[in-house]
This record gives structure tokens, C-alpha cells and sequence, in this order.
């Protein structure tokens, strides 16, 4: 009787700890910890983060997801301050657009000539013309070369003429940029004043000085940048 008992006893264990091990059985899911940001190049060159600073800050404790928001954070700032600096920068463009290095380029500033004598005035511009490499144009940002010209005649205290007076002055025409401001700018190169007794010898001298002067000037220029574009890269 007592053997019976203690069969019955020892399979009433075996059931009950079948059955425990079907109930604690480990659940088919399965966590995965997010993947952890790690230090690279870009960002020391992008943003300034050396692998030290990376580490110190505590950004290796950031998951990958949430380094990829912040650098998008950082990079939109970067961004907006870029565009207030360019907006805030005073800039200069000088020289002709687009360049001819073949010939030299020269514009004619009419402000001011009512009172200029023009025999003289279209006599310089003639001569100018006649020269192979030199062409008048009417766009001041396409010439090398912005000139104001003012002629007068001399007279003497009772009003007899005896010769004539010119001032030449030379620029380099530029273009100034500040935000969405921009506008004409002039960069004074030369300023002469000639005297001669006839309007013949005053239309030589005038325009000998800027051929010798501010015309060679470009010639120059012209050809070190003719060189240069020529030159394999």
C-alpha cells in the first residue's frame, strides 16, 4: 500500500514539473539594443567634432539615430548663419563681363559733358577707335577701362581764347554687392589735366597718354590672362 503511494506520489511530481517547464517557457520576442553612434572623420571636418570632443561630450552615448538628428540640427544652423553672413558682407566685382582678352575695352562717362567741347570729346574717341585692339563700348561693366572727360577753353580776363584745358580722369568700372543692394562703384585709377593752344595737339596728347598709360595697362593684363586660361591644367 504504502509502495503504491509513494509511485503515485513520484508521478504527480514528474507531471507537475512537465507542466511548469510548458508554462516558463522563454518567449519567441527578442529586444535589440539600438546601434550606438561611433566617431568619423566628417564630422571634424563638417562640424568641428574631434574624436576627443566626441567622447568627452558624451556623444558616444548617443544611438546612431539620434546623432543623425542633431548633426541635421547643426547642419540647418550652419546654414542659416551662412546666409546672414553673406547677407551682412559688402562685396566687389571689378573688370569686364564677360572678359575679351583681344581687345581692349574702354567706356565713355557722359555725365557732365553738356559744357565739354565736342570736337574735342569725338575727336579722342576717333582716334581711339582707329586702333586695332581698342573698341568704345556703351555697357560699362563690359570695359577695362571708364573714362570721364571734361574739356574747356581758356580765356584771358577780357574773353579772348587762348587754348584749351582737359581733365582725365580713369577708372576701373566696378560693382558693389551688400545684401540684396547693389549698384554701380567707380575705382579711381588716374586723373590728368592737359593744356595745348589748338584742339588738334590737346586730342594728341590725350589720347597718346592713354594709349602709353591705362590702355598698355590692359594690354598686359589681357595677355597674362589670355597665357594663363591657355595653360593645361
Amino acid at each position: 500500500m504504502h509502495r503504491y503511494i509513494l509511485v503515485i506520489g513520484l508521478l504527480l511530481v514528474t507531471i507537475s514539473g512537465i507542466l511548469s517547464a510548458q508554462t516558463k517557457r522563454p518567449s519567441s520576442r527578442v529586444s535589440l539594443a539600438p546601434e550606438m553612434a561611433t566617431w568619423f572623420p566628417g564630422l571634424d571636418s563638417d562640424f568641428g567634432i574631434s574624436k576627443e570632443t566626441f567622447k568627452t561630450a558624451g556623444l558616444s552615448k548617443l544611438s546612431v539615430n539620434e546623432l543623425a538628428t542633431l548633426l541635421a540640427a547643426m547642419n540647418a544652423k550652419q546654414q542659416e548663419v551662412k546666409e546672414q553672413t553673406s547677407q551682412s558682407i559688402l562685396t566687389y566685382d571689378c573688370g569686364p563681363k564677360p572678359r575679351d582678352t583681344e581687345k581692349v575695352k574702354i567706356y565713355f562717362d557722359e555725365t557732365g559733358q553738356n559744357n565739354s567741347i565736342s570736337e574735342i570729346d569725338s575727336g579722342v574717341r576717333e582716334r581711339l577707335r582707329q586702333m586695332r585692339d581698342v573698341e568704345i563700348v556703351y555697357d560699362r561693366m563690359e570695359s577695362n577701362i571708364e573714362v570721364s572727360l571734361l574739356t574747356v577753353e581758356s580765356k584771358s580776363v577780357s574773353g579772348a581764347p587762348f587754348g584749351y584745358v582737359a581733365s582725365l580722369a580713369t577708372f576701373t568700372p566696378c560693382q558693389y554687392k551688400w545684401g540684396t543692394f547693389n549698384g554701380p562703384l567707380k575705382d579711381l585709377s588716374n586723373h590728368f589735366v592737359f593744356v595745348a593752344g589748338t584742339t588738334e595737339s590737346l586730342i594728341g596728347m590725350l589720347v597718346s597718354d592713354l594709349d602709353t598709360d591705362e590702355i598698355e595697362k590692359a594690354r598686359k593684363m589681357n595677355a597674362v590672362i589670355k597665357k594663363s586660361s591657355s595653360e593645361p591644367r
